[in-house]
């Protein structure tokens, strides 16, 4: 039987085309901070980064505690990105 089917396949010039895909398009932005957040670091610093947003509490402005933590987490998730698409084009 399957030498039939590859037979036919053959007579009507039919390749099959065995792609794999791993991007994740539409779930990474989301998958990516929660992947970020494995991290116990990462959850250390956005709560230091939450107490120091308090004006009560903290002594120095929120905006010098939030964007440090921001901006490790931004590159981070650029680097995933770009991780991921060389490996995308690696597989094609």
């Amino acid at each position: 039987m399957l030498n039939f089917q590859k037979m036919l396949l053959r007579q009507l010039n039919i390749t099959c085309k065995n792609i794999i895909k791993h991007t994740q398009s539409i779930t990474f932005l989301p998958l990516s901070i929660l992947y970020q957040f494995n991290n116990y670091f990462n959850i250390f610093f956005l709560l230091t980064a939450v107490i120091l947003a308090i004006p009560a509490i903290s002594p120095i402005d929120p905006f010098s505690s939030i964007f440090p933590f921001l901006f490790v987490i931004m590159i981070s998730i650029v680097r995933e990105f770009i991780e991921d698409n060389v490996s995308n084009v690696k597989n094609i």
